[in-house]
């Protein structure tokens, strides 16, 4: 009886914050700018790379990369999404989301569970008015930690030759954004 009335009563809800990284699409191309790629250029589409999560009030924070091996970062990955009431990121809605549910689909899942998402781009640009509306430039604004300078593309290059070092740097730079993004929520 007591487990049922457990099962009952209200809960805090479960709040996930997540970030992921993906590959760039590998293409052939006629030049350097302004060119309209077509399908029968692309040699390989963006993949998810990586993704590192945390739930609000733990202190662990997970990352699943596809060289511990492709399905069991997407099962992870789908996991968290189905046990979520509440998912957090940085412009999640448009990119780490549909990115997430394309893997899922392409692995013969069906979507997660639904959750309510908290964009936090999508609140910055509603609500205030910094001089730019990128992770990095608003945690700095705020005095909060920020983000890990990579480099830029050198570092995926390197990623995706398999290199452990580089593999470490982008584990850094994927947990750091899952944490910066929850202070910026909190």
């Amino acid at each position: 009886m007591a487990e049922d009335l457990n099962r009952l009563l209200p809960r805090d809800p479960k709040v996930l914050v997540i970030d992921i990284e993906t590959s760039p699409n590998v293409v052939y191309a006629w030049g350097l700018w302004d060119q309209n790629i077509g399908i029968s250029q692309v040699i390989e589409p963006s993949r998810v790379l990586c993704f590192a999560a945390k739930w609000v009030g733990q202190k662990k924070v997970m990352f699943y990369g596809e060289r511990e091996g492709r399905e069991r970062m997407i099962t992870a990955a789908w996991d968290l999404l189905n046990e979520a009431d509440v998912v957090v990121g940085y412009n999640h809605v448009q990119f780490d989301l549909p990115h997430l549910h394309r893997e899922f689909v392409l692995a013969g899942m069906l979507p997660p569970s639904p959750a309510q998402d908290v964009d936090l781009l999508k609140v910055n640009r509603q609500r205030f008015k910094f001089a730019s509306n990128k992770l990095g430039y608003v945690t700095e604004a705020l005095g909060l930690e920020t983000k890990i300078e990579t480099g830029g593309q050198n570092l995926w290059n390197e990623v995706l030759k398999g290199d452990k070092k580089a593999w470490a740097e982008f584990r850094k730079y994927n947990i750091q954004d899952v944490l910066i993004t929850e202070q910026l929520f909190e």
